[in-house]
């Protein structure tokens, strides 16, 4: 565990480096072994002595103490990330001590300790491919559990994303294999929301899943490359091609925002123009029934614009710039509606034609003239109700406007 290897580790200092007993004799053969030009800060006679005098010997101890030899059981992903972490943590403050507050000497003391030959031994001994696959497995099956799930995926996804980064399974060592991970799960996630959203049904199912895409998208490119780039020296060049690794990792995610925008107007536009099909029923409640002149909308009016008002309420903050434009949407069902009540016009007019053939004209003009009063009340107030101007439904207001200004008999 950690205590055991901070007492291991002291107590090999202590034996030999900071003791200073047979330092000046130890340094001369070190030096004959290890002469560099030039000699790193913090060197003595050519001998790197933060690497060579204190980090090789901590390291021998970790090896070769039989009591130590838990340290490298891979058997338990979290075991395993505790006796590394352990390690690095320990070789960070060594990093630290040899910096004495200069940024710039630590971290040159940190890249000389993790190129050292005997991290790499660390490390080979431990075997972290094996373990950067344990952490894959886990988060992995977290990420195809929240896809199957019935609940919202997206905070489960993300949860499962950023664990890549987190400190309970991130480890510098094999940080390059922790980034590809991360962008494999990004991209996991992404397909398998972009698949939801492609067998989603109805428009609030749409804007369900267009929330999912787009919260989920958000939130991997506004974190991922800074979580990496928070724990890893990476170069500008690194960094930039970790971002663009996320952007493609999430273009499902982006397109099916686009396309759950697309099939939540039209699934809308469509429940819409099925409650505006009762438009017709307003000529056979005028046709030869002595109904009186009409004062107000037909019910099915407001009926069939309440579907706008209440997905807007309820989606319009959640979507925000992904939901569908509602002008657009508005006037498409003004069209829809002014469409069947020129079909209703011609019913009328072609009912009164037949009527007439057969000589029976007794209140047919005016009860054509009944339908169109109504009619224009109703496209009226539909249009006020979904926000589009009365006169950009030129079509029918021309069209309702001959039959009220026709002569009567």
């Amino acid at each position: 565990d950690v205590a055991s290897f901070v007492q291991v580790a002291a107590r090999g200092v202590d034996d030999d480096v900071l003791g200073l007993r047979g330092v000046p004799g130890a340094v001369e053969r070190e030096a004959r072994k290890h002469k560099r030009k030039p000699p790193p800060p913090g060197s003595l006679l050519g001998v790197d002595l933060l690497c060579e005098g204190v980090w090789r010997r901590v390291c021998a101890a970790l090896l070769e103490t039989p009591e130590l030899s838990g340290l490298f059981d891979l058997g338990d992903a979290d075991a395993a990330h505790r006796a590394v972490a352990a390690t690095d943590s320990f070789r960070e403050g060594l990093a630290a001590i040899a910096g004495r507050g200069d940024r710039d000497a630590e971290r040159h003391a940190r890249r000389r300790l993790r190129g050292h030959a005997k991290t790499a031994e660390l490390e080979q001994r431990w075997n972290l491919p094996v373990y950067v696959e344990l952490v894959r497995a886990d988060l992995i099956q977290a990420v195809d559990g929240a896809l199957a799930s019935e609940e919202d995926a997206a905070p489960a996804l993300i949860g499962a994303v950023e664990r890549c980064w987190a400190g309970d399974r991130f480890l510098p060592a094999v940080g390059d294999a922790f980034g590809a991970l991360a962008l494999e799960l990004a991209q996991r996630g992404a397909t398998g929301l972009a698949a939801r959203a492609a067998r989603a049904e109805g428009h609030d199912a749409h804007a369900r899943c267009s929330v999912d895409c787009g919260t989920f998208s958000a939130r991997i490119r506004a974190t991922l490359a800074s979580g990496f780039e928070a724990l890893l020296d990476l170069s500008l060049e690194d960094a930039a091609l970790l971002a663009a690794g996320c952007d493609e990792a999430l273009n499902a995610c982006d397109q099916a925002v686009e396309e759950c925008r697309r099939d939540a107007a039209d699934d809308l536009v469509s429940v819409i123009d099925g409650r505006l099909a009762a438009c017709k029923g307003v000529a056979a409640r005028y046709h030869l029934t002595g109904q009186k002149a009409p004062s107000e909308p037909s019910s099915y009016v407001a009926h069939a614009a309440e579907p706008l008002s209440q997905f807007y309420e309820t989606w319009s903050a959640l979507l925000g710039d992904a939901q569908p434009d509602r002008a657009q949407v508005s006037e498409r069902c003004a069209v829809h509606l002014e469409t069947r009540a020129l079909a209703v016009l011609d019913h009328a007019a072609q009912f009164e034609t037949v009527m007439a053939k057969r000589g029976n004209t007794a209140s047919l003009a005016e009860d054509s003239r009944k339908i169109a009063a109504q009619l224009e009340l109703d496209v009226r107030a539909f249009c006020d109700m979904v926000g589009v101007e009365y006169s950009r439904m030129d079509r029918v207001s021309r069209a309702i406007e001959a039959v009220l200004s026709a002569p009567a008999g």
